[in-house]
């Protein structure tokens, strides 16, 4: 099992998966001064809530860069996991993703993987919100820009057809995930990264804002004022930079509708999925099921 339960509740009303990027463990989302906030920050501004984090060593230059199918491999695995965390009442929580980086790419392609798997559909119809810090979305127009991840990572950029040739797999899971999206109710959150990382005696932005965000996203998208790294690393709520996380998240969350009392009758509106005629695609509404929760007066 890649994902290890962070917070475990047993009433929890809403599943929040963190998704780590080059970085894995909890390097991603540890500030320089030892604070993982998802585990030491998070659970003090959010009751009910069951965070979980995913841990693949899988996530990497070589594996996301590939003309085998690794993107895919990976995205299974997290949808996997994930259904096997989630059964009985638990497989109808609605739930919120936070990626950084390259984690990004794996959970969209596992939202797209999801889709197309009756076994793993309930991660999809569950998706309530997606954030994206620092996921790069690369086309044939930006694909050089990929070269960066070889730069972060030490290791020589493949030449433009070589890296072409690589990139068939990402191009591919980047229009599924946007004709996935454009037919969705999917909650969709992109920050970019403010300031340069340096590698060895140069400095650069891994993702520019251009190439973070998604088609029509452009004017939505947030700068964090931080580097690649820095960017989902936080030590405390009063941040500035951590509160443009947490205010859309707390949106989110309030969203959900609250608890029905017991013996209530509930209106539930299932999704339902249907390549052929994308009817009745509603992501993120399925949560007739699901009780309400707490946001901490603090989070504010």
């Amino acid at each position: 099992m890649t994902i290890k339960a962070i917070k475990d509740f047993p009433e929890a009303r809403v599943d929040i998966v963190f998704v780590h990027g080059l970085q894995t463990d909890q390097k991603s989302w540890t500030s320089e001064d030892g604070v993982y906030w998802p585990a030491t920050l998070l659970p003090k501004l959010v009751n009910n809530a069951r965070i979980l984090a995913y841990e693949s060593e899988d996530i990497t230059v070589e594996k996301i860069w590939n003309t085998e199918d690794y993107l895919s491999e990976i995205a299974n695995e997290l949808c996997d996991d994930l259904v096997g965390m989630r059964s009985g009442e638990a497989a109808q929580r609605p739930i919120i993703f936070i990626a950084h980086s390259l984690g990004g790419l794996v959970c969209k392609h596992a939202l797209n993987r999801a889709a197309n798997d009756e076994d793993k559909k309930q991660v999809v119809e569950s998706a309530l919100g997606l954030m994206l810090l620092g996921t790069p979305y690369y086309t044939s127009a930006n694909i050089s820009e990929a070269g960066k991840f070889f730069r972060l990572a030490q290791q020589d950029v493949p030449g433009p057809d070589e890296l072409v040739a690589k990139s068939q797999n990402l191009f591919e899971s980047g229009n599924e995930f946007e004709d996935l999206r454009q037919n969705a109710s999917l909650k969709l959150k992109i920050f970019f990264e403010g300031a340069p990382t340096k590698v060895n005696d140069e400095e650069f932005k891994v993702v520019e804002s251009t190439v973070a965000a998604l088609p029509d996203t452009q004017k939505q998208s947030l700068r964090i004022g931080y580097n690649h790294h820095g960017m989902s690393c936080f030590k405390d709520e009063n941040d500035k930079e951590f509160k443009k996380i947490f205010t859309p998240l707390k949106t989110w969350l309030g969203s959900i509708p609250e608890p029905e009392e017991k013996g209530a009758v509930n209106n539930i509106s299932k999704s339902t999925f249907d390549r052929s005629t994308n009817n009745g695609w509603q992501l993120g509404q399925n949560a007739g099921n699901v009780n309400g929760f707490t946001i901490n007066q603090k989070g504010k």
